[in-house]
């Protein structure tokens, strides 16, 4: 059990260790999903009482009125030897509070991208070569049309980028079901209730990721239509 005493004012004016204003609130709280809307607020008193943590405090969460007063607290709070608080970032401390949790789903997230990926180069490598042996004469006609060997290399190293990033659109759109999952983990103090979030910064990671894929799968086999003999793709074909 975790108790923390929270500023209904949300704010330090002007950090003094007996300016905060720490006032009753009651209702239905929401916080765009936060760690906050997984707690329970009550009276701090009463929920001290009823846990058997009275006259102890696990943490102060306060929120500055201006964020340029960030340093100057810090180093308050350093000097202060009537109130020993350590200052900390609220993504950092339910950083820490996950633990091992937090580095596992990284782990894996990190695992999972890393096999799929290569699997998904190989996989577009040899669509690509199917492409090309299925084209032969195609690639021997532009040849002849007098079209670079250049050109041909990137005319495919496109389709395969197209056929790439319609894949990782289709990805994207299937991560978005993920959007909004909830889980918990169990932390030194208490349990941790967590959500996925799919930002737009990582649908275009997503994206970009599809695109290297593309390119470097579809690299080899484009560059085998382009060293193609032109005697030999319109015989083939």
């Amino acid at each position: 059990m975790q108790l923390t005493r929270r500023c209904a004012t949300w704010c330090v004016r002007g950090w003094r260790p007996n300016a905060i204003s720490c006032e009753p609130a009651t209702g239905s709280f929401s916080d765009e999903g936060s760690a906050f809307e997984s707690e329970v607020w009550g009276d701090f008193a009463a929920m001290a009482s009823a846990f058997n943590r009275a006259g102890s405090e696990s943490s102060l969460t306060v929120r500055l009125r201006d964020p340029q007063a960030l340093p100057g607290l810090d180093r308050d709070l350093r000097a202060s030897v009537q109130y020993p608080l350590t200052l900390t970032a609220e993504r950092e401390y339910y950083e820490s509070q996950a633990g091992p949790l937090a580095g596992f789903l990284r782990s894996l997230a990190v695992f999972v991208g890393v096999v799929t990926g290569i699997g998904a180069v190989f996989a577009a490598m040899n669509t690509m070569y199917a492409i090309v042996a299925s084209r032969t004469r195609e690639v021997g006609t532009l040849l002849a049309l007098g079209f670079s060997p250049s050109a041909v290399l990137m005319a495919f190293m496109l389709e395969g980028l197209i056929l790439a990033m319609a894949g990782g659109f289709l990805g994207c759109l299937l991560s978005l079901l993920m959007n909004g999952a909830s889980g918990s983990a169990w932390a030194s103090l208490g349990e941790i209730s967590f959500a996925f979030r799919v930002t737009p910064a990582d649908l275009g990671y997503g994206l970009l990721f599809a695109a290297a894929m593309g390119v470097v799968g579809s690299l080899l086999p484009a560059g085998r239509a382009a060293r193609l003999p032109l005697t030999l793709a319109l015989r083939q074909g």
